[in-house]
C-alpha cells in the first residue's frame, strides 16, 4: 500500500511544489476530481489556497481513490494512517524516501536531496521553462507565489537563488549584463 501511496505522493511534491505536510493533511472533502482542483487549508502561515489538476495528475488521483477506498472506505484523508481517523504520517513518508534514495546513485553524494528538494525542483524548472520559452517573470512570478502559498515573491524567489541550472538560462536571456560588466580577458602569460 506504502508504494501506491508514495508514488502519488511524491508527484504531488514535485508537480504542485506542495510542503512536505501538505499532501499528507489532504482531506477528500477538499480534493474535487470532477471539477480538477484541491484546496490546501491552513498551510504554512495559516494560508489557505486553491491548486488546479492537470489531467495526468487528474488521472492518477482517480485511479489512486479507487484502489485507497477498496481499503480504506470510510477515510477522510487522501493518505489515511493505519489508525482510523489519521493520515499517513511525515515521517514514515520520509523513511520511505531515504529507502528508496539509497537504491539510487544520489544516495552517496554528499548533500542528497530531500523531500523538500521537490519543492525546490518544482520552482526552478517551473522559472526555467518560463525562461526559455522568453515569458515575462515578473508577470508571473506573483502567481507562483499564489500557488506556493507565499506572502512575497523573495520567499519564491528564495529557492531559485542558488540553482546552478538557472544561471545558464540567465546567461542565454541576459542583454544588458556585457554592458555593464565587460567580458574578461584571461591572463595571458
Amino acid at each position: 500500500m506504502m508504494l501506491i501511496e508514495c508514488k502519488v505522493i511524491f508527484r504531488l511534491y514535485y508537480c504542485f511544489g506542495m510542503r512536505a505536510s501538505e499532501p499528507l493533511e489532504l482531506k477528500w472533502e477538499n480534493v474535487n476530481l470532477e471539477e480538477g482542483w484541491m484546496k490546501i487549508l491552513q498551510s504554512k502561515g495559516y494560508k489557505d489556497r486553491i491548486l488546479w489538476i492537470p489531467d495526468d495528475m487528474l488521472g492518477m488521483l482517480n485511479e489512486y481513490k479507487n484502489t485507497i477506498k477498496r481499503f480504506f472506505p470510510e477515510t477522510e484523508y487522501v493518505f489515511p494512517g493505519i489508525k482510523p481517523g489519521i493520515h499517513i504520517n511525515e515521517i514514515t513518508v520520509r523513511n520511505y524516501f531515504l529507502r528508496t534514495l539509497a537504491t539510487t546513485s544520489c544516495a552517496s553524494i554528499a548533500n542528497p536531496p530531500t523531500i523538500k528538494s521537490f519543492r525546490h525542483t518544482f520552482v526552478v524548472d517551473r522559472l526555467n521553462s518560463w525562461m526559455a520559452a522568453g515569458e515575462n517573470i515578473n508577470e508571473k512570478i506573483p502567481y507562483l507565489c499564489k500557488f506556493l502559498g507565499h506572502s512575497s515573491i523573495h520567499e519564491s524567489l528564495y529557492y531559485y537563488h542558488q540553482a546552478e541550472e538557472g544561471m545558464k538560462i540567465i546567461r542565454e536571456k541576459d542583454k544588458t549584463a556585457e554592458l555593464v560588466i565587460p567580458e574578461v580577458i584571461p591572463y595571458e602569460e
